[in-house]
């Protein structure tokens, strides 16, 4: 019948003092104190995690947005660069034209001779 028992049916209880219980109570308030302490620096570096990403995420954006601002306006930069530049090439251009037709316009002296 014995082989059914365990080895804790056989261990004989042992009668605590106060002593142990208060060592025994004290320790497991020391432990209740660690966990609770381990769950909110837990919960604390979790919050702390979420509120980094949102300012890493603000920054992304906000470092974007200066990059596209900076590209709108090299962009606009170089259009009116072209710009100036075609505008420059029409002035030059019809002043030749200008002066080609002057070269080429007999003068009236000698129209008049004829």
């Amino acid at each position: 019948m014995h082989t059914f028992l365990s080895r804790n049916d056989l261990r004989k209880v042992k009668k605590g003092c106060l002593r142990e219980a208060r060592v025994t109570e004290r320790f497991e308030r020391q432990q209740r104190v660690d966990r609770d302490r381990k769950a909110k620096q837990k919960q604390y570096d979790y919050l702390q995690n979420v509120v980094q990403h949102g300012r890493d995420m603000f920054s992304r954006r906000k470092n974007l947005a200066s990059k596209q601002l900076k590209l709108g306006r090299a962009v606009v930069h170089w259009h009116s660069t072209i710009e100036k530049e075609e505008a420059r090439r029409q002035e030059r251009m019809s002043k030749e034209r200008l002066k080609a037709l002057k070269v080429l316009k007999p003068s009236n002296s000698f129209a008049t001779q004829f």
